[in-house]
């Protein structure tokens, strides 16, 4: 209020003064319905804005100074609810920018300090007023990021440096547990990351460096009883894979160069016996 009071004055000292002001108007079509209407001080816009749906009825209300949005700016929906309000100085957001869902709930809320995201932002899923996603900002960067099932529990949950990800990043299922577990550094994987089944058991374990697999990667059965374990060496497959069957029986080894299958591979029976065996070269058989 004290801003449009201010531009009004600012206004009505430049007619004191001699200046040109004239309000000018953009209509829809053939019509004679406004489209826009704003007020110039020597063809600057300078004072409210409004524009109009095409029923008439007002769609923005605004305030410029020098060219420049200046004051509170808010949107309406058709039915004159609000859809979006927030402020901006010399045509820089600044404060609260808060939407609206057509009924009067809240669908978004931001800060802004000098046009950059400083503080909460929080989104509501589909006017419930649940929300969906929080996040925090500081100048602009992002620090935290979270994500909610509808029905509240969380279901990611990630932090962030200088606009990557970097420490753990966590994902749940809708009941609460824990789906995986990873590890940033600058963006990148870094460490080792977990990856667990609905109910908690041990799903997938692997380790990188620099973002890349490195080391072995164990895969599990949902009871828990290991399903294949995986060389790894510069996010390619090097070395020996191992596959057991869920009672813990081993049934099939591998050996791979480059992703490729090279070397002996050999297929086990219940008993352990030798069942087949085949030679790679390069992922060719050769015999």
């Amino acid at each position: 209020m004290k801003k449009i009071l201010l531009v009004t004055l600012l206004a009505n000292l430049l007619i004191a003064c001699g200046a040109q002001v004239e309000v000018k108007k953009v209509y829809w079509g053939d019509t004679t319905v406004v489209r826009e209407q704003t007020r110039y001080v020597d063809d600057i816009a300078t004072g409210p804005h409004f524009s109009y749906y095409p029923s008439g009825k007002i769609k923005v209300e605004s305030q410029y100074l020098d060219n420049q949005l200046d004051g509170t700016y808010t949107s309406y929906f058709e039915n004159g609810s609000i859809y979006k309000q927030e402020s901006f100085i010399k045509g820089v957001l600044q404060g609260d920018s808060v939407t609206y869902c057509v009924g009067g709930e809240v669908k978004e809320k931001n800060h802004f300090d000098l046009g950059k995201r400083n503080g909460k932002t929080e989104v509501y899923y589909k006017c419930s007023g649940r929300i969906r996603e929080s996040a925090q900002y500081i100048n602009g960067q992002i620090q935290q990021k979270n994500t909610y099932y509808e029905n509240g529990k969380p279901k990611k949950e990630f932090g962030y440096a200088d606009g990557k990800l970097q420490g753990e990043a966590l994902t749940f299922y809708r009941n609460g547990n824990t789906k995986s577990e990873r590890h940033y550094l600058s963006g990148k994987y870094q460490g080792t990351n977990i990856a667990y089944y609905w109910d908690g058991s041990l799903k997938e374990k692997s380790d990188y460096k620099n973002g890349i697999l490195q080391g072995s990667v164990r895969n599990f059965y949902e009871g828990g009883q290991l399903r294949m374990i995986t060389a790894y060496n510069n996010g390619r497959k090097n070395g020996t894979r191992k596959k057991y069957s869920e009672s813990g029986k081993l049934w099939l080894t591998e050996n791979y160069k480059d992703d490729k299958l090279h070397g002996t591979s050999r297929r086990y029976g219940k008993s352990g016996t030798v069942l087949r065996v085949i030679q790679y070269k390069d992922g060719e058989k050769i015999k």
